[in-house]
């Protein structure tokens, strides 16, 4: 299988080898890993210490590179966006994310007797197979 690895914070670069790919098994060549590295600036898990493996300065370097913030700055550059636009699709995301949370908490947790799918040793276990 074809791989092509791409700075994960380089949404440019990204959508270009995309294209690639897409082009490339549209027209019969298969699939196509992406390989988009980049780095978390955030802890593993939440309650982590984030500075055990690595630095502050790390983290803050890798920080300016952030894939949102760069794309920002390239499309106000060349004049594709202007900051009240993409301040506004920034406003409309936060609220629908915010919007589906509040459902979301809102909704009633499943009793596990309604729970559609149930673990592979329930499964088996309810069919004499343990």
């Amino acid at each position: 299988m074809a791989s092509i690895e791409v700075d994960g914070n380089d949404a440019r670069a990204i959508h270009e080898v995309a294209g690639a790919a897409i082009a490339r098994a549209r027209a019969g060549g298969g699939p196509t890993l992406l390989e988009c590295e980049t780095y978390r600036t955030r802890p593993h898990a939440e309650g982590m210490g984030n500075f055990t493996y690595r630095t502050k300065d790390d983290v803050e370097a890798w920080k300016t590179r952030c894939p949102i913030q760069l794309l920002r700055k390239t499309l106000v550059e060349r004049r594709l966006a202007t900051d009240v636009a993409l301040d506004a699709i920034a406003r409309d995301i936060t609220a629908s994310v915010s919007a589906a949370h509040e459902r979301a908490e809102q909704k009633a947790l499943c009793r596990p007797s309604r729970m559609r799918f149930r673990s592979v040793r329930q499964r088996l276990c309810a069919k004499g197979q343990t």
